[in-house]
């Protein structure tokens, strides 16, 4: 009689064929998936390593239940009223009678605030750049009486109230910017606070959202995620987590940062319209509360806690052309052949993963691309750098040397009881690096050396949220352990940084492998901070309307969240873009930071050229306009990487003032100057633009001037996009160019005077290297007055670097027609000049200049 297998034993048997069994992705997702609820329960605190069906039966039915909600704010136990306080320079620590509260004002206008029961944490912070000790500490005032404990800077108050511990901040002159309506509270390893949301104040930040650009009224998980397809409007969470927002509150808008890396909750409004709640799953409950009252001092502020981008290589403010593949070296040549022949302009082209072998990382199917040295010099030869994917996952066999480089280095994640962790992604199951150890990130920056040796340019990390194959939360377990720096703890605190510090180890060894050149690396993953190291994209968009739109707020709040180097994939990642939609995309994503087209696997060709004549035509003039405009749009980026200003603006961050601008969802800002209204419908050939009150604004394609404060009508064909032009602006041109190098060589620019009163900055150096950031640099410093009949322009500029031209050439444009009586340029005539193309313009030549004077 043959024997019975067990019941154990036959599960124990069909597992380990679906482990070794060369999977479709359906099947492999739900193995994982089972694997991860497995391990989830199996190393549960306190850690004791189970196993058996029982647990199999029970990680079956968790591996689709939802994450577990927090507990109703209510319910949370509460600080008390306050027993004692004390006051040490520029920190206010409040006892409590079931916790302590404590207040640290880094600069006038911020004040970190921390909940604790036994002392504060001392692990490092992935977010703040800077730290409390590198600020110049704030004078401070504390006072008390019977009622309240007043802790002061010279720009915000904090105001606690000693009974419930409640703290409310004011405006110096006592006006409340911000009222608490709940306090602090925790239960277990959860915690939160409540405060009161102004009345009809809209909501902005939060990194990357699929929704508009307000979010107020909506609830927000802050958690890294790789949606497993095209998201839709309002899905949440996507690929970045950004726990900070900003509140418009007229004139005293404030902003505040969860400094918490685990899983969180912002609820702005969805459940208590008139109040906002934050919520934490575990670590310590530390939030910094910024004042303006302006937003552009908020940003300015915000950046310099987590720090701010870098000046990027020139080359990446160009066209990027992507897609998922280009699947070998001859494709890509063509690709970038027919580019130079139909004069099209570009400078980087991307390769995903089919350029490996068998989706190996940091490796080439010498198929495919049989000299990838000589392919890169090739392209390099006509003006093109290649950036390639890389993501976090290591094949996980002995026949992969870097996988067992990898065990013998001890660098990637385990189990409590030290097994290494592995799942499935696009080569099969895989390691994983453990970015929080030094260690781990300067043994994975080193494998960039070849790949650098071969010339390419840039890389582009992918899939690390980080994103595995698997249903409901596809990633790596919760139980799965980290370094942190030498701060063991697990991955349910760790998981929000992955990819951040994934790019941090790809950009550190950029600087190292080529510490004369800039390092580019584009991230989809990313935390606060992340600016640091990285640009990023919103992830696997979709080819329709609605992405479009969502191009522009997402780009927009990653502004605000201090990422100005963003942009979508242009013409959707997922599906086949209408030839409308695609022209309509690119006119967009022209004035946007980054500007890649992109699409997906088995997807119709997504070229310029890929929709008929008319959309190529449509899309060469918009991408030939962004390459004249690149010194207006470099020196934006410079503007960031000064102060935190985003490249591309919501209106209302130039225009605070006018409440107008609030709930414009479909304008935008670039820069300073530069006012854009896309078209975001389909079959729109007329549209409402407001013109922000208080400058006069031209039309950038007829010269027309038109005032402030008013809404107008504009002709919208399929080949025009409205465009306007502050008054008072100098707004810089290259000419005609196929790609960034050949700026290096012009002989002359054009400046574009928008007569009236105001200023502009035009900033130039390299485009490559770091001597900028020892001044090598050239900053002109523009200011227009336009009186009655004379327009004066005086340029400031220093001169430690020289840019090659030594000619400008001049086009003023100004309100009405005019007849120059003089025109001057450092006090000598200008005898020849000639009537531009808009019948309210001229146009003359000069040599680099001080003063230009135009009576008239």
């Amino acid at each position: 009689m043959p024997s019975q297998t067990s019941p154990a034993r036959s599960l124990q048997h069909a597992w380990f064929v679906l482990k070794t069994l060369n999977l479709p992705l359906l099947l492999r997702s739900v193995r994982y998936s089972l694997e991860k609820a497995y391990a989830e329960l199996k190393y549960a605190e306190p850690i004791k390593p189970r196993g058996g069906l029982k647990l199999w039966l029970q990680a079956v039915k968790q591996s689709n239940q939802p994450r577990p909600a927090p507990p109703p704010f209510d319910t949370l136990n509460k600080p008390g009223a306050i027993l004692n306080w004390k006051h040490n320079k520029n920190r206010l620590t409040l006892t409590c009678q079931n916790a302590s509260i404590q207040l640290t004002a880094f600069a006038e206008h911020i004040i970190q605030v921390r909940l604790y029961q036994d002392a504060p944490d001392t692990n490092p912070s992935y977010a703040v750049h800077k730290p409390v000790e590198e600020w110049h500490p704030p004078k401070i005032t504390v006072t008390e009486n019977d009622h309240l404990i007043i802790f002061k800077t010279s720009a915000l108050t904090a105001q606690i109230n000693r009974q419930n511990s409640y703290i409310d901040f004011l405006d110096p002159s006592g006006q409340a910017v911000n009222l608490d309506s709940g306090g602090l509270g925790w239960y277990e390893q959860w915690a939160a606070t409540e405060r009161n949301l102004p009345a009809y104040a809209p909501v902005f930040g939060l990194g990357e959202q699929a929704s508009l650009q307000n979010l107020r009224g909506g609830s927000y998980k802050i958690w890294t995620k790789d949606p497993g397809g095209v998201y839709g409007i309002g899905d949440n969470p996507l690929y970045q987590a950004h726990p900070w927002f900003l509140c418009l509150n007229q004139h005293r808008a404030f902003g505040l940062f969860l400094d918490n890396t685990a899983y969180s909750l912002f609820d702005l409004g969805h459940s208590q319209p008139n109040s906002y709640t934050l919520t934490s799953s575990k670590g310590e409950f530390r939030y910094y509360f910024i004042y303006g009252p302006d937003v552009k001092t908020i940003l300015s502020q915000f950046t310099e806690l987590t720090g701010r981008m870098a000046m990027p290589p020139l080359w990446a403010l160009g066209l990027h052309q992507s897609r998922w593949s280009y699947k070998s070296a001859k494709e890509v040549k063509a690709i970038a052949r027919q580019f130079r022949e139909r004069h099209i302009p570009c400078d980087v082209i991307h390769l995903d993963i089919h350029y490996m072998k068998n989706y190996q990382v940091f490796t080439w199917n010498k198929r495919r691309f049989p000299n990838p040295g000589e392919m890169v010099k090739d392209l390099r030869e006509g003006g093109f750098r290649l950036i390639s994917i890389i993501d976090p996952g290591v094949k996980a066999e002995r026949l992969n040397p870097l996988a067992e480089e990898g065990l013998k280095q001890d660098v990637f994640l385990k189990y409590p009881d030290g097994k290494v962790f592995k799942g499935p992604v696009w080569p099969g199951d895989c390691y994983f690096p453990d970015f929080t150890n030094p260690h781990a990130r300067i043994w994975w920056g080193e494998l960039y050396r070849p790949l650098v040796e071969d010339g390419i340019a840039g890389f582009w990390n992918d899939m690390n949220e980080p994103a595995l194959f698997g249903y409901n939360d596809g990633t790596i377990p919760n139980t799965v352990r980290h370094n942190y720096e030498g701060h063991p703890t697990d991955h349910a605190q760790m998981h929000n940084v992955y990819g951040m510090q994934m790019a941090r180890s790809t950009q550190r060894s950029l600087t190292a492998l080529r510490p004369n050149k800039r390092p580019f690396v584009l991230s989809r993953s990313g935390f606060t901070g992340i600016q640091r190291y990285a640009a990023v994209w919103t992830g696997d968009n979709e080819s329709s309307w609605e992405h479009l739109q969502l191009s522009l707020s997402m780009t927009l709040n990653l502004g605000l969240s201090g990422l100005s180097f963003a942009g979508p994939d242009v013409g959707g990642f997922q599906g086949t873009p209408s030839p409308e939609l695609f022209a309509r995309w690119v006119q967009l994503g022209a004035f946007l930071p980054l500007f890649r087209i992109h699409t997906a696997d088995r997807t119709p060709a997504q070229e310029p050229w890929s929709f008929g004549s008319e959309i190529e035509a449509i899309a060469k003039k918009f991408i030939q306009l962004r390459y004249q405009l690149l010194p207006y749009l470099y020196t934006a980026f410079w503007q960031a990487a000064q102060s935190g200003l985003p490249v591309a603006r919501p209106v209302w961050l130039n225009f605070q003032d006018d409440l107008r601008t609030h709930s414009l969802e479909n304008q935008f800002m670039l820069g300073d100057a530069l006012l854009l209204a896309p078209i975001l419908k389909p079959n729109t050939l007329e549209r409402k633009v407001y013109l922000p009150m208080g400058p006069n604004w031209y039309n950038y394609w007829t010269g027309e001037c038109l005032a402030g404060g008013q809404n107008i009508s504009v002709q919208t064909p399929l080949d025009h996009l409205p465009l306007f032009v502050r008054d008072g602006s100098v707004v810089a041109h290259w000419p005609r160019i196929q790609h960034t190098d050949q700026a290096k060589t012009l002989s002359a620019i054009a400046l574009h005077l928008f007569s009236g009163s105001g200023s502009s900055v035009l900033y130039e150096d390299s485009g490559e290297g770091t001597d900028y950031q020892q001044g090598a640099f050239r900053r002109t410093l523009f200011a227009c007055q336009n009186n009655k009949n004379r327009l004066v322009l005086t340029a400031r500029f220093n001169r430690a670097f020289a840019p090659s031209y030594q000619i400008i050439n001049w086009t003023v444009y100004t309100p009405q027609p005019i007849i120059p009586s003089a025109i001057t340029a450092d006090g000598v005539q200008i005898d020849e000049w000639s009537a531009g193309s808009a019948p309210n313009s001229i146009t003359f030549r000069t040599s680099l200049i001080q003063r230009l004077e135009i009576q008239y």
